[in-house]
């Protein structure tokens, strides 16, 4: 169900499933930094994604931060362990190979003589 939610990016989702179930915790209570080490598959993926997104919710994927919605010091320190900054309630990505925005060119060989097919059509209607 865990790796679910997290294939499918439902990380706040994720986290409720886990805090829920007192199985997922004694499962992974041996595996030291667990909770971590999928706070940085989720990183990953938003890296991959965002050049920019809101701490709010980006507190909520990574289940970090306080109830009232203000950026607490773990997540803070955890972004900027990432090499990622905050600013007024938004979080920026630096560009990466994956997040940057890269244009696409669509060249299309077309042979006079098609052309002279779809004017001779046009005549006839």
């Amino acid at each position: 169900m865990l790796q679910q939610l997290l294939e499918q990016s439902r990380y706040e989702q994720f986290w409720e499933e886990y805090e829920k179930d007192e199985t997922y915790r004694e499962l992974t209570s041996d595996a030291v930094g667990f909770e971590n080490a999928i706070r940085k598959v989720i990183a990953t993926a938003i890296a991959i994604s965002y050049q920019s997104i809101s701490a709010d919710l980006l507190q909520a994927y990574f289940n970090l931060g306080s109830a009232a919605g203000e950026a607490d010091e773990e997540f803070l320190a955890f972004i900027k362990s990432l090499g990622w900054t905050e600013s007024n309630n938004v979080v920026h990505i630096p560009v990466n190979k994956d997040n940057e925005a890269k244009p696409t060119v669509i060249r299309e060989n077309i042979k006079f003589e098609q052309l002279t097919k779809v004017i001779g059509y046009s005549n006839e209607l």
